[in-house]
């Protein structure tokens, strides 16, 4: 199981190694990832809307994300779409840290140094999220293009 290197996962997935039960391990440690942030919960009216922002934009970048990766796995060869996007996507969780750590630091220079700025907060918290889901599915979708693309070079060149 990888955690960093998309390359050789995307290696793997252009050759077939990666089958149904080692995908269930990408699927079930994203799946776990993914409902950490429901454990942080705001109690403040101004979070609380942001999060209701940032949580329809999120949802319509994921509908257009899904539709847009299977698409583009269509395109391809066509196969292993499930295998494909789960363990892409826990690789791309793990790409994305750095990122998010980046994105966080004017929240937290604004909380430390300056009043309270709720209009700065809203917006930046929307911005947060929106950002990474939109940078998550651009990496899966480039990724799966990749994957699809030569594995169905791969199935033509093997057919000769």
């Amino acid at each position: 199981m990888y955690f960093f290197n998309l390359k050789k996962l995307e290696e793997d997935l252009i050759l077939d190694n990666i089958k149904d039960d080692e995908a269930f391990k990408y699927f079930y440690a994203l799946m776990i990832l993914s409902l950490i942030p429901t454990y942080f919960a705001f109690n403040d009216h101004n979070e609380i809307l942001s999060s209701f922002f940032e949580g329809v934009l999120c949802i319509v970048i994921s509908i257009i994300g899904i539709k847009k990766t299977f698409t583009v796995n269509k395109l391809g060869d066509g196969k292993n779409y499930f295998i494909r996007f789960f363990s892409l996507s826990f690789v791309v969780m793990f790409k994305l840290i750095p990122y998010s750590l980046i994105m966080i630091i004017p929240l937290i220079v604004n909380e430390a140094f300056f009043d309270k700025n709720y209009i700065f907060d809203l917006i930046m918290n929307v911005a947060f999220g929106v950002i990474f889901s939109f940078l998550y599915y651009l990496i899966i979708y480039k990724s799966i293009e990749r994957v699809s693309y030569q594995a169905l070079m791969n199935e033509r060149v093997n057919n000769l």
